[in-house]
């Protein structure tokens, strides 16, 4: 069947889903053993003024969770739960070469920023599929996501968030369309692949995300796995 034409998503195989897991956890530990940049931290201190170098500890670790969340993505369209996080992201894409090698190790390819405006998913939707990544990763398995209610535990002003009942409803019974997906977080974790592609490799995350400050609110965007 040509490509476009295929109607609802593709179920994935045991070894396709194995092959996913293997790219995915290779990729988290990646995200977890880079050293940023330092002057990082020094320009997002002037985006977020007033943070304390606690707080700054917390921006750090969800920046890295939110690569984590693309990293296990799956081809799904993510949505950016963190204004603080977005704000750090969009300062570390001004250096492009650094990025870039970043997203190779991180996501297989160019992890895209695509602002709200726009998404071709609704942003609920886009926010459920971030949830739904972090749950398949590693951390995830043990540990609850800072993501969330970082903006509010900050302070920062028109926070983003997903509050309990957006949590509730990510994790609600999902079918698991292999019959060898894993249980995570209270859900069976979905193995479809809609649209374009899926399996290892490409060009990062897709759509969905979060482009705060001059877009004020959106995206992760572009291909990949």
């Amino acid at each position: 069947m040509p490509f476009g034409k295929r109607k609802g998503p593709r179920k994935l195989s045991r070894a396709q889903v194995a092959i996913l897991r293997r790219s995915a956890r290779r990729r988290e530990s990646f995200i977890a053993e880079y050293e940023f940049p330092r002057y990082l931290w020094k320009r997002v201190r002037n985006r977020l003024p007033g943070l304390s170098d606690e707080e700054m500890e917390l921006v750090e670790r969800g920046l890295r969770e939110w690569f984590t969340c693309c990293a296990w993505r799956w081809n799904a369209i993510l949505g950016m739960p963190s204004r603080a996080v977005d704000e750090a992201w969009h300062e570390f894409i001004l250096d492009t070469q650094t990025y870039t090698s970043f997203c190779q190790g991180a996501v297989g390819g160019y992890l895209h920023h695509t602002p709200d405006e726009a998404m071709g998913t609704p942003m609920g939707n886009a926010l459920i599929q971030t949830v739904r990544a972090w749950d398949r990763s590693e951390r995830g398995r043990e540990e609850e996501s800072v993501l969330w209610d970082l903006d509010e535990r900050l302070g920062i002003a028109k926070p983003l968030g997903i509050d309990g009942l957006q949590l509730a409803a990510a994790r609600s019974s999902t079918p698991d369309p292999t019959g060898a997906g894993w249980v995570g977080a209270g859900y069976a974790a979905s193995c479809f692949v809609g649209g374009g592609g899926g399996g290892d490799g490409g060009s990062g995350c897709s759509g969905g995300g979060g482009c705060s400050g001059s877009c004020g609110g959106g995206g992760c965007g572009g291909g990949g796995s």
